[in-house]
């Protein structure tokens, strides 16, 4: 597995910890036909930082880091449209989505 932040690997680390099932880092690719979400967004790829599985349930979790907050790393609004965008793709999947936003 990889990670792209310190804040990732902890919660992995007590993922792992508590024994819950999970995905780092998982990529896949949807169908835009239909899609309730504008296309300018969208490329048909998703990537979610965790997707956790536990008791019979399945939700995703992204961690909102420093990109959506402005520089260094470029146009936040962009980021997060992008990232909103796909998170109302997999609601629409009856998946939940939750965003983490880290206090470091």
């Amino acid at each position: 597995m990889y990670f792209r932040s310190k804040v990732e690997i902890r919660i992995a680390e007590e993922l792992e910890k508590r024994g819950v099932t999970f995905f780092a880092n998982a990529r896949g690719r949807y169908s835009l036909n239909g899609s309730p979400v504008a296309a300018q967004y969208l490329n048909g790829q998703v990537e979610v930082d965790f997707l956790v599985f536990h008791q019979g349930k399945c939700v995703v979790l992204q961690i909102d880091g420093p990109q959506h907050n402005g520089a260094p790393f470029g146009d936040s609004g962009a980021a997060r449209g992008r990232d909103y965008a796909g998170d109302r793709l997999v609601k629409g999947l009856a998946v939940c989505v939750l965003r983490y936003v880290p206090r470091c």
